[in-house]
């Protein structure tokens, strides 16, 4: 994904080349370069992999305050096969983070010491 703050959302794209076709985006994280890529399809995702500062252990998952991966996970239809996984340290996982009414959470959480499933 690309983060694009006008819709305030995320644009989908396919990458290839992670070295050719990704480049630092508005946070310095690398992100697909528009011009390099093909458009994704939200109807062809299988797998979200959520960054967040910290998850539950009900799947909850406390983000970066944009709710860009919570439209993203919101917007998944019930049908699609989906699977949204948490990556973090152990000590990002806590009993419980705030929620929201909005605020979209985990299906497995995996840290280096735990594979957390909750489907």
């Amino acid at each position: 994904p690309r983060v694009n703050r006008a819709r305030h959302a995320l644009d989908l794209y396919y990458v290839e080349d992670c070295e050719t076709q990704l480049a630092p985006g508005v946070w310095g994280i690398r992100e697909p370069v528009p011009e390099l890529c093909e458009p994704g399809r939200l109807e062809d995702i299988e797998c979200v992999m959520a960054p967040g500062i910290g998850f539950d252990i009900y799947g909850g998952r406390l983000g970066y305050g944009g709710g860009f991966y919570d439209r993203l996970l919101n917007s998944l239809s019930p049908a699609q096969a989906r699977v949204a996984v948490g990556l973090c340290f152990e000590l990002q996982v806590v009993h419980e983070v705030p929620r929201g009414f909005f605020d979209a959470g985990v299906s497995i959480i995996c840290t280096e010491a735990n594979l957390i499933d909750y489907r």
